[in-house]
């Protein structure tokens, strides 16, 4: 009996060993991906997943109506907007100068042209925030409320694939004066505060006229210092 052969059949078959390099290589890969090495995080830094539960709805015009429908969904969040205009936003329960916030957000609408979704921080309301937005038909900026209506702060680039991604990753880094805005992995645009006010992160959407759209955000993450 060929002993080699029953010392396989007994213990199985041998685990392929790979060089010590193989292993740093895919630990070096898990590490990349990680959000701690995406957006490094600051000595004493903690990390949540909100609950939207907690998230307090700021609304204009005020009040709530059949216009909209907005469901909370662990730390995802559900909207439904019904002709507008109509603003909602979702503020967190965490007051800070500095926060990064990460999401997916996906939209659909029958008007994508006039249906906005973004994330912002230091918000006070409405009316005292700066919001990163993407649109329906791939168009992106910084926007802020005046009056009920939204002003734009800077050309929407469109984006390189157009219409046709209706899901993305934003990004919101409030950390001193800068404000800087990321989506889909890459650096889109920056802002500056010149005496940054402490504020609440979270997530909005809006319907600037006739028409119907569902917004879905998932995986809400907070960075607070």
């Amino acid at each position: 009996m060929n002993n080699a052969a029953a010392m396989s059949d007994a213990t199985g078959p041998r685990i392929p060993r790979f060089p010590w390099w193989v292993w740093l290589g895919v630990m070096g890969l898990l590490f990349r991906f990680s959000p701690c090495a995406l957006w490094p995080a600051s000595p004493g830094e903690r990390y949540v997943k909100p609950q939207m539960q907690e998230a307090t709805l700021w609304t204009w015009p005020s009040g709530e109506d059949a216009a909209f429908q907005a469901q909370p969904q662990g730390n995802g969040w559900d909207v439904w907007l019904h002709t507008g205009p109509r603003w909602l936003a979702a503020a967190l329960p965490y007051e800070s100068p500095d926060a990064t916030l990460k999401t997916q957000v996906c939209l659909q609408s029958t008007a994508p042209e006039q249906t906005w979704a973004g994330v912002f921080c230091r918000g006070q309301g409405l009316h005292q925030a700066v919001f990163f937005v993407v649109t329906g038909d791939g168009y992106y900026g910084i926007v802020q409320m005046q009056e009920g209506q939204p002003l734009v702060r800077n050309p929407k680039p469109r984006l390189d694939y157009g219409a046709q991604a209706r899901c993305h990753t934003l990004v919101v880094v409030c950390r001193g004066v800068v404000v800087r805005m990321e989506m889909d992995g890459q650096y889109r645009v920056r802002g500056q505060a010149p005496t940054p006010q402490p504020g609440r992160s979270g997530l909005f959407v809006a319907l600037g006229g006739p028409g119907r759209a569902f917004i879905s955000f998932r995986e809400v993450e907070l960075w607070l210092p």
